[in-house]
């Protein structure tokens, strides 16, 4: 029920936004040449260049939203001309992602204002606030959060135990062969104790030159290049030793483990 409300909210604001005109100049946002809002910037919380923090308010500054820069988001190998930001909308408490212009942040704050018609009565509207997070929101990926070992990463990383990592003397992983089917091999990779944080595929055993890895941490697919010289015989603590190390220390190098 709701959802069918919102939608038709939707369509409602979407109509009535169409025909009006949104203008931002020197900070203030005006529909129809009505102000209803104001912008501010500041330099971004993060130390990102380039990049602002913006807060919008209402024409007496009381404050509205807040939008941030936000790396939750992935950005779309198909559109880079967008960051995503959280908002923080005054009388919601769960964050919304929204795409916001690299090239102009202020006026596309400025057009969900006005568009949008998210200002009524100088506070928000939060039905129009929901029926933008419904059409231009994202929801973040799960991301997997834990801490790595602490250890001198200045010493290489070694396999000398089967199905354990270690460096510097110390064990910064483990590892495990899943599933064989005589042409390809997968691994889980995890951490001491025991969360998983990567699964690796590969064919040609030592030989193999490339493995697909996937990271749980961003839950991102990888090729990783694996080249390396022909091996024919190889006695160690795994029968993929070779290609299995080349992968612990991509994973190591790239802050995975």
């Amino acid at each position: 029920m709701l959802r069918s409300f919102i939608s038709l909210l939707l369509l409602l604001v979407s109509g009535f936004a169409f025909g009006q005109k949104v203008d931002y100049k020197e900070g203030l946002v005006s529909v129809d040449k009505e102000p209803v809002a104001k912008i501010n910037s500041a330099r971004n919380s993060a130390g990102i260049p380039l990049v602002k923090d913006y807060f919008a308010t209402n024409l007496e500054g009381q404050p509205l939203f807040s939008a941030v820069y936000s790396d939750l988001i992935p950005e779309d190998p198909n559109d880079n001309t967008v960051f995503y930001f959280e908002f923080r909308f005054e009388g919601l408490q769960t964050p919304a992602y929204l795409p916001v212009s690299k090239l102009g942040g202020d006026k596309t704050i400025a057009n969900y204002i006005g568009k949008f018609a998210l200002v009524k009565n100088q506070a928000l509207d939060l039905n129009a606030v929901r029926a933008l997070v419904q059409q231009k929101g994202k929801t973040p990926p799960y991301r997997l959060n834990y801490d790595m070992v602490a250890r001198n990463r200045q010493f290489p990383v070694e396999i000398r135990e089967a199905g354990k990592i270690s460096q510097a003397s110390t064990e910064i992983g483990t590892f495990s062969q899943v599933s064989s089917d005589g042409n390809s091999a997968t691994y889980v990779f995890n951490t001491p104790a025991g969360i998983r944080i990567a699964t690796a595929v590969f064919s040609g055993g030592n030989n193999a030159r490339s493995v697909e890895v996937v990271t749980l941490r961003d839950n991102v697919k990888h090729t990783v290049a694996t080249p390396g010289d022909n091996v024919t015989m190889l006695a160690a603590v795994d029968s993929n030793y070779v290609t299995v190390k080349k992968i612990a220390e991509w994973l190591v190098q790239n802050g995975f483990l």
